[in-house]
């Protein structure tokens, strides 16, 4: 229920199904845009591969609340795919961008993955869902 409640407020922010919004990056001045359907949603700065599947937030979510019910407040790691394998110390399973690999995009132990935690975590932050912050997210209560 509590992720079902993430999604609803992702949609939400994002407005009506298929309406452009524009998302702020960390680095001051940039962006990205993105819109949603039935089926996740789409980014102008994955390149490729535009779609992120609704999986993508609800994997995202389940795991900050389920680092959060260890210790409430906790940092949650956002992981390294440039240059890095799953499960190595900077892409692990209990990373943000490690665990949706595993799940969602079906990625094992020691593969390599694309990039998708800044297009992710925006996404997140700009629905109030988390805090982002230098390496981590910190969740809001949901």
């Amino acid at each position: 229920m509590i992720i079902g409640n993430g999604i609803a407020r992702i949609k939400e922010k994002l407005g009506e199904r298929n309406r452009v919004v524009k998302i702020p990056l960390m680095k001051a001045g940039q962006s990205f845009t993105a819109k949603w359907d039935d089926r996740g949603v789409w980014l102008d700065n994955l390149g490729s591969q535009p779609l992120l599947p609704w999986g993508v937030f609800e994997t995202a979510i389940e795991l900050m609340i389920e680092k959060n019910t260890q210790n409430i407040g906790a940092h949650v790691l956002k992981g390294k795919a440039v240059g890095f394998r799953l499960g190595s110390i900077e892409l692990p399973l209990d990373s943000i961008e490690g665990r949706v690999a595993h799940k969602v995009f079906g990625k094992a132990i020691g593969q390599t993955t694309f990039r998708r935690i800044s297009a992710i975590v925006g996404v997140l932050s700009f629905a109030g869902i988390c805090t982002n912050g230098r390496g981590y997210v910190t969740l809001h209560q949901l």
